[in-house]
């Protein structure tokens, strides 16, 4: 694959390094503390004090829902003047819009579902890279007034609307429902909306009975 003019795209936005320091030879009489030099604080297995850099321009994309939100807090830093660097933080509702900014190098760095950074890696051949993961908990079914959901049994013969097709909520959600018994594809009927807001608009207004929400969606 050409790497020529390509950018690399680092998901998620957390570098943890680690220096393993190990010495020979005979041993000395350690100086007083207040005899050695003072150096600068250095970052954890960084050796030496690092230059001061300009700002950089980062594009940063990540998706409506649970991971956009982890984004808040960089966008309203880089609106109001308070970040290092310049970051451009836009949203979008689905990973495949996302993907493909991505690939064209549109974006620098990126907050995706495990299975999409997974799968950029190995279409890139490890050009686009995953530097972190993080596990939210953050899925939520429910249920309209006049229905009585106590556990995943209850959904048998139901409806459930949801987003996420193809992605980790997907995946997911079909694992309890199996580990529970459950048979996704006969058991009850899954309407895949291809944004969050539709579901959510389903659930307003009375034609879906039970839904699955990511968190910052649930409390309706």
């Amino acid at each position: 694959m050409q790497t020529q003019n390509k950018r690399t795209v680092r998901i998620l936005i957390l570098i943890l390094t680690f220096a393993l320091l190990a010495g020979c030879g005979g041993a000395a009489t350690p100086a007083p503390a207040e005899a050695l030099p003072q150096q600068p604080e250095a970052l954890p297995g960084q050796t030496e004090q690092l230059p001061p850099t300009q700002p950089a321009n980062v594009n940063v994309g990540g998706l409506m829902g649970p991971t956009g939100m982890a984004l808040v807090g960089m966008a309203e830093d880089a609106r109001t003047g308070r970040a290092r660097h310049n970051y451009n933080v836009t949203f979008d509702s689905a990973p495949d819009v996302i993907q493909g900014k991505i690939l064209s190098g549109e974006l620098d760095i990126a907050a995706l579902p495990t299975n999409l950074a997974a799968l950029l890696y190995n279409r890139t051949e490890g050009e686009i890279t995953m530097i972190a993961m993080s596990r939210l908990s953050v899925l939520f079914i429910m249920a309209a007034p006049e229905v009585e959901i106590h556990s995943l049994e209850d959904l048998r013969g139901r409806t459930l609307a949801t987003g996420g097709q193809g992605g980790m909520q997907e995946y997911v959600l079909r694992f309890l429902l199996e580990e529970a018994g459950i048979d996704p594809e006969n058991d009850l009927t899954i309407e895949f909306q291809t944004e969050h807001a539709l579901v959510v608009a389903q659930m307003l207004d009375g034609r879906a009975e039970v839904a699955c929400f990511p968190s910052p969606l649930s409390p309706l």
